[in-house]
C-alpha cells in the first residue's frame, strides 16, 4: 500500500485511506474495550479487500510476483475450500477443541458447534469472515485464467465459501463477479 501511495498518481489514494482509517478506528475501539483478539481478526477482515483492491490497481508491481502472488490466492483458495468442506462433514479434533476454546474465551459464539454438518466452517483461518474473504479474493482471481484450469479451483472456493455462511461476504463475491462480467465479459 505503502509504495502504492508513493508512486506516480495512484488512484483512489483517498478513499483507501478512509477505509483503511475506518478499519483502524474499529479496531482501536475494540481493543480500548477489552476485545483485542477479536478487533484484530476483524482487522484482518475488514482490510484485506481494500489492500487486495490496491494491488488490482497498482500496475508497476512486477509481473512476476504478481502472477506468483495470483497463483498463490487461487490455489490456496482452493486448498482453503477443500479444508473447509472437510471441517463441515467431519471436523477434525484439532479444530473441535479450538471451536470450544474460542466459545469459552467468549471470542466467538456463531461458528456453531464441532458436530459433522453443524460448523460455519473457517478452514485454516480464525474465522468464517476472515476465511469468506480470502476466498471472495481467490473467485476474483481466479476468474482470470481459462475456465477448465480455473473450475476446480472455483468449485473448492464457492463451495467453501457458502459453507462459511456469511452472507455479506456472498453479496460482495456476487456484486464483483457482475461487475467484472459486465465491464470485462471476456474474462468469465
Amino acid at each position: 500500500f505503502l509504495s502504492y501511495w508513493r508512486g506516480p498518481q495512484p488512484r483512489y489514494v483517498g478513499a483507501f485511506l478512509v477505509v483503511l482509517g475506518a478499519v483502524a478506528y474499529g479496531t482501536l475501539l475494540a481493543v480500548l474495550q477489552g476485545r483485542m483478539i477479536a478487533g484484530l481478526v476483524d482487522a484482518l477482515k475488514w482490510s484485506i479487500g481494500p489492500l487486495l483492491a490496491v494491488y488490482a490497481l497498482s500496475r508497476g508491481a512486477d509481473p512476476r510476483i504478481r502472477e506468483v502472488v495470483e497463483d498463490c490466492l487461487v490455489w490456496g483458495g482452493a486448498a482453503m475450500g477443500a479444508y473447509g468442506i472437510w471441517q463441515f462433514v467431519s471436523p477434525p479434533a484439532w479444530d473441535a477443541e479450538w471451536m470450544r476454546g474460542a466459545t469459552l474465551l467468549g471470542m466467538m459464539t456463531s461458528i456453531g458447534t464441532p458436530d459433522p454438518f453443524s460448523v460455519r466452517v473457517f478452514s485454516t483461518m480464525n474465522s468464517p469472515g476472515s476465511l469468506g474473504a480470502m476466498l471472495s479474493a481467490g473467485i476474483i482471481l481466479a476468474l482470470k485464467r481459462r475456465f477448465p484450469v480455473a473450475l476446480p479451483a472455483l468449485t473448492l472456493m464457492g463451495i467453501g465459501l457458502a459453507l462459511c455462511q456469511y452472507r455479506t461476504i456472498w453479496a460482495a463475491t456476487a456484486l464483483a463477479v457482475l461487475m467484472l462480467v459486465a465491464l470485462r465479459p471476456r474474462v468469465v
